[in-house]
């Protein structure tokens, strides 16, 4: 995963984007967190939606034609947006997490996941992640998931 371009998340802002150095060019020594941020924050598309009638499939097309039907790009996150900060709505959320991140326990660049997610006020709720890597480093970071920043 060395040499892919970098992106950075912005708790503030709510968004990623690409990572600079001193210099004012494009870092690409990043690739471990671009790999999660990629992974939470791209739409996958919502399996409980009628292929035929929901009028917001979202998702990325090429998940379509995956050789193996559970082998999708990106998360749910974004079908939390209207949902209620509730203790059974976070544990949902907790298993969103750990769905869209567990390509990395399959394709062994990753040796355990595990997330948390607890209430930060009405409207944010904050992911932990604890990722150790395959050349056993450990990566934390925590992310505050806004409803109204999942749009």
């Amino acid at each position: 995963m060395d040499g892919l371009i970098a992106l950075v998340y912005d708790n503030d802002t709510y968004q990623a984007d690409l990572a600079l150095d001193e210099n004012g060019l494009i870092r690409q020594d990043g690739a471990f967190e671009t790999a999660v941020i990629i992974s939470l924050y791209s739409w996958a598309r919502d399996p409980e939606a009628n292929k035929d009638e929901a009028p917001q499939k979202f998702g990325w097309w090429g998940s379509s034609f995956a050789d193996d039907e559970n082998d999708n790009f990106g998360s749910l996150l974004w079908t939390y947006r209207r949902s209620k900060n509730t203790p059974a709505e976070r544990s949902r959320l907790n298993g969103t997490l750990q769905d869209a991140l567990a390509w990395m326990l399959a394709d062994e660049v990753a040796e355990d996941v595990a997330t948390e997610t607890e209430r930060f006020d009405l409207q944010v709720v904050a992911g932990k992640l604890s990722i150790t890597r395959a050349d056993g480093k450990r990566w934390d970071s925590i992310w505050e998931i806004q409803r109204d920043a999942i749009q």
